[in-house]
């Protein structure tokens, strides 16, 4: 399952087998971000993004508190509430081509204050209703990216096969490295 908040909270986190890159300043990662949301493009030259940086900080913490104790510490949801009331979009349904409907983000702000908004409420979706066992921090110590389990049986431990991979190869190594000392 993808999902917005998600896909931005994890924009500043690699695996390592994942080079780093900052993607909120990264123009052609914004440009498909965006796309894909259907939310407005910002330009991280001429809008500061320090303000998204902290977004994504605030809610990373969130997320690692609901994935640990399945509910917000009482300051996180204080705050995600106060984000909430700030919101500065509101939707519209539109027949560009006659041929079918989409919805249209219509604000009076920038493109990032929107982004953050729609963020925010997708966080909010994400905890309130989705079952909370299934948002997950990956199993690799190296790795810190929040996911969904959407697995059948819901036991997915790692954001990805390499993730997995990686973990079961160390600790196979590790048995045997343990395995061969007298």
């Amino acid at each position: 399952m993808h999902v917005l908040c998600l896909d931005f909270i994890n924009s500043q986190w690699y695996q390592t087998h994942r080079p780093f890159k900052e993607l909120l300043t990264n123009k052609a990662w914004i440009t498909e971000f965006c796309r894909r949301w259907n939310l407005p493009v910002w330009d991280p030259e001429t809008e500061d993004p320090h303000a998204l940086f902290a977004l994504r900080d605030f809610l990373f913490d969130a997320a690692v508190s609901f994935c640990k104790d399945r509910m917000l510490h009482q300051h996180q949801l204080d705050t995600l509430n106060d984000q909430l009331r700030k919101a500065v979009f509101y939707e519209q349904v539109e027949q560009p081509d006659g041929n079918g409907c989409q919805l249209r983000i219509c604000a009076q702000r920038k493109g990032m204050d929107i982004v953050a908004d729609r963020v925010l409420r997708s966080f909010a979706e994400l905890i309130t209703l989705y079952p909370a066992k299934q948002l997950k921090i990956c199993a690799n110590e190296e790795c810190d990216w929040i996911f969904y389990d959407d697995s059948r049986n819901h036991t997915r431990k790692w954001c990805d096969n390499t993730c997995a991979s990686r973990v079961k190869v160390r600790n196979y190594r590790a048995s045997q490295r343990k395995n061969a000392q007298p």
